[in-house]
């Protein structure tokens, strides 16, 4: 599990299960093994920096 204080988040272009607690903004997702996830504040830079 991961915490950051963004408002939203997206992974590989699309937004994660997510939730707020004391303020942060807690998100999770799948991931296969050997599988790479690019996190990022907005959608854009999410799928942008896909390799």
């Amino acid at each position: 599990m991961t915490t950051v204080r963004e408002i939203k988040v997206y992974v590989n272009g699309m937004k994660p299960s997510q939730k707020k607690a004391d303020g942060d903004l807690i998100f999770w997702f799948d991931l296969e093994p050997n599988a790479v996830a690019v996190i990022a504040a907005n959608k854009v830079d999410s799928i942008a920096l896909q390799k």
